[in-house]
C-alpha cells in the first residue's frame, strides 16, 4: 500500500499568494491561525477531515484565480 504525502506548505502558500491570510484559511476549516502556521511549517499535519476541508478551499480558490 502506498501513502500519498500532501505538501501542506505548498497548499497554504498557494492560498496566501491568492490573497487568503492564515486567519481566513483557519476560519474556513475551523481551526486556529496558529494551527495553519504549524501545518505550513511541518510541525504537525492536519487530521483527515481538516486536511480535506483545506484541500477543498484550495481547489475552489485556485480555480477562481
Amino acid at each position: 500500500m502506498s501513502t500519498v504525502r500532501i505538501d501542506w506548505f505548498r497548499i497554504i502558500t498557494d492560498l496566501q499568494q491568492a490573497g487568503m491570510t492564515h486567519g481566513q484559511q483557519a476560519k474556513e476549516v475551523g481551526v486556529t491561525r496558529r494551527t495553519i502556521t504549524n501545518w505550513r511549517n511541518s510541525i504537525c499535519e492536519p487530521p483527515y477531515s481538516r486536511g480535506a476541508a483545506l484541500l477543498e478551499v484550495h481547489r475552489s480558490v485556485i480555480r477562481s484565480t
